[in-house]
C-alpha cells in the first residue's frame, strides 16, 4: 500500500468532460495544468468525476464507459509529472454538487485533511464557491477553502453566452434548494431523492443542443 505520510492539503479538480475515450476535454486540460503550476508538495489531488449525465459517456473498447477522472489522473502522470501516489481519482460524481459531496466526505473527513484548494475554469467558480460554501458548513465546518480559477476554454460566442445562462440558473435555482436545506439528514435524502444525477426515483434526458459541446 502507497501512502503519504505528511499531509496537509487536498487539491480538488472539478473535471469537465472528455472530448474522446482517450484525452480530456480542453476546459480539463486547462484545470490540470493549473494544478500543475502550485505547490503540490504534501498534497494529495483528487480528480472527481465519473461522466456528466447531459451526453452519453465515451466507452473504451470493452465498453465500459470511460470515468473523467480516470483519464484526469492519467494525464497529471503522464504529462504533468505528478505521482501516482499523490492521485485520488473520484469517479462516483456526476456533476459539481456530487464533486464537491463525496469528496469532502469520501475523502477529507476520513483522511482529516482540514485545507482544500478547489480547482476550476473562471465561468464556472462563482457555482463552485456557493456549493463549497453550503456543504462544508453542512459537513465540515472548520474546513479552509481556497478557489483558483483556471483559464477558460475557447468556446465559440454562442457556446460562451449558454454556459453564462446556465451558470446564472443554475445559481439561482441552487439558491433556492440552499435556503431549504440546512441540516445533513436534509441534504442526503434530497440528493438521493431528488437530484436528478444520482436519484433512482428521476432519470435525467441528455441535452440535445450547444450546450452538450461544453461537457
Amino acid at each position: 500500500m502507497h501512502r503519504m505520510n505528511h499531509i496537509n492539503k487536498a487539491i480538488l479538480i472539478l473535471t469537465n468532460g472528455n472530448s474522446s475515450a482517450v484525452e480530456v476535454s480542453q476546459s480539463t486540460l486547462f484545470r490540470l495544468k493549473k494544478v500543475a503550476e502550485l505547490d503540490i508538495e504534501e498534497s494529495i489531488i483528487i480528480t472527481s468525476t465519473g461522466y456528466t449525465v447531459n451526453k452519453k459517456p465515451f466507452l473504451n473498447k470493452e465498453g465500459f464507459p470511460v470515468f473523467e477522472s480516470f483519464l484526469a489522473a492519467h494525464t497529471l502522470l503522464d504529462k504533468l509529472n505528478v505521482t501516482s501516489n499523490q492521485i485520488i481519482a473520484e469517479s462516483f460524481s456526476r456533476d459539481t454538487i456530487g464533486n464537491i459531496y463525496l469528496s469532502l466526505t469520501s475523502v477529507l473527513m476520513p483522511m482529516g485533511i482540514k485545507k482544500l484548494i478547489v480547482v476550476s475554469s473562471e465561468f464556472h467558480l462563482n457555482r463552485v464557491k456557493l456549493i463549497c460554501n453550503w456543504l462544508s458548513q453542512l459537513f465540515m465546518p472548520d474546513i479552509s477553502i481556497e478557489f483558483i480559477a483556471a483559464e477558460n476554454p475557447t468556446y465559440e460566442v454562442e457556446l460562451v453566452d449558454a454556459v453564462a445562462q446556465k451558470e446564472n440558473e443554475a445559481i439561482v435555482s441552487l439558491s433556492a434548494i440552499i435556503q431549504k436545506i440546512t441540516a445533513p439528514q436534509d441534504f442526503v435524502f434530497w440528493f438521493f431523492h431528488e437530484h436528478k444525477a444520482y436519484s433512482h426515483l428521476v432519470f435525467p434526458e441528455t441535452i440535445n443542443n450547444i450546450l452538450q459541446k461544453a461537457y
